[in-house]
């Protein structure tokens, strides 16, 4: 058979290739990005939790003991499921409130007014630390939550994009495989499948020994090949 090969070799390299990108793809979508609309109800129920911890402080100046448990909380929370710069965030309130307790717990009735100088001084300054990471808890979630919505709507305009997309890829493909189909019959001579397989069919001219015939029931006995009937077709042995 007469057939550029090497063509259709390319074709059929290039529609697995397509196949295997477009498998891969549905793979990537399927499975999808971690940072889905849970997440981001995590990020905000985490945020409210601490919005709570920075009213309790403004409202008294002070947390009561058993805030510092929830916390410890709201940091296990973080580092579980939201960005390392939450966490961050989250240990420097931690530590900041610890050290405003710490510094409480030192005005006694025994402190000099030289040291209740100093310490108010120290428990100021930290009380306007937690003014700014109050602004920052608020810029930091935003910033995380807004990036995840840009994530989703990133990956729903590429799906949309694929829906749009496949029709084209497909009708490209059909086209592909009626193309290669199309190669095969103009490609195919009956003369080399006769040649190949040894079945030649009737009306076929050929040259057996430097002699020439025409392939027909009493040409295919007198050269020792078997005549097949129903299918008019010659066999040479």
């Amino acid at each position: 058979m007469n057939m550029d090969w090497d063509v259709t070799k390319t074709i059929l390299e290039c529609i697995t290739s397509i196949c295997f990108l477009l498998g891969v793809w549905k793979g990537l979508l399927f499975f999808g990005y971690r940072n889905d609309e849970s997440i981001r109800k995590l990020y905000i129920e985490n945020s409210k939790k601490l919005e709570e911890i920075f009213a309790e402080f403004f409202q008294y100046n002070n947390v009561k003991p058993e805030t510092f448990n929830k916390i410890y909380e709201i940091e296990r929370e973080a580092e579980l499921y939201l960005h390392s710069g939450i966490v961050n965030l989250i240990k420097e309130i931690k530590s900041t409130l610890i050290n405003l307790d710490c510094l409480k717990m030192q005005l006694t009735p025994s402190t000099t007014d030289e040291e209740r100088h100093k310490i108010a001084e120290e428990i100021r300054l930290l009380s306007l630390k937690m003014s700014d990471l109050s602004k920052k808890r608020v810029n930091k979630y935003r910033e995380n939550i807004v990036n995840i919505g840009f994530i989703e709507r990133f990956i729903t305009i590429i799906k949309n994009i694929f829906k749009k997309l496949k029709f084209i890829i497909m009708t490209l493909l059909l086209f592909m495989l009626a193309g290669i189909v199309i190669l095969c019959v103009i490609s195919f001579d009956p003369l080399d499948s006769c040649v190949d397989s040894g079945y030649c069919k009737e009306g076929l001219p050929l040259n057996i020994e430097g002699k020439k015939i025409t392939v027909n029931k009493q040409t295919c006995l007198e050269n020792d090949g078997k005549w097949i009937e129903d299918r008019r077709v010659c066999q040479f042995k």
